[in-house]
């Protein structure tokens, strides 16, 4: 199960928002920007990863970025991604469940 590798059950993750829209801020079509837009409105979330089906991050972000193929989702390829980027947090959450 997910919780042998550090995930929890979805119903168990709190939604904490969402990225606003491009034309909402008045920017450029970048995800990047949208991503950076939501990051400045809430500094408490400085620990994260970025898993999109989009590719147009900013430069600074790409060492948090994941790209999930729309039409497979969160792949085992993927998950190996993110133990290789967020060792730390999948360490304390596989402790927190046991």
């Amino acid at each position: 199960p997910w919780e042998d590798y550090g995930f929890v059950p979805l119903d168990e993750c709190p939604i904490i928002g969402k990225t606003p829209r491009s034309g909402d801020l008045g920017l450029g079509k970048v995800r990047g920007d949208e991503i950076a837009a939501w990051l400045d409105e809430n500094p408490e979330y400085d620990d994260y990863i970025i898993l999109d089906d989009d590719r147009d991050m900013l430069d600074s972000q790409m060492d948090r970025f994941i790209y999930c193929d729309s039409k497979v989702g969160l792949s085992y390829e993927n998950w190996e991604q993110i133990r290789e980027i967020w060792p730390e947090v999948i360490r304390r959450n596989k402790n927190e469940s046991l």
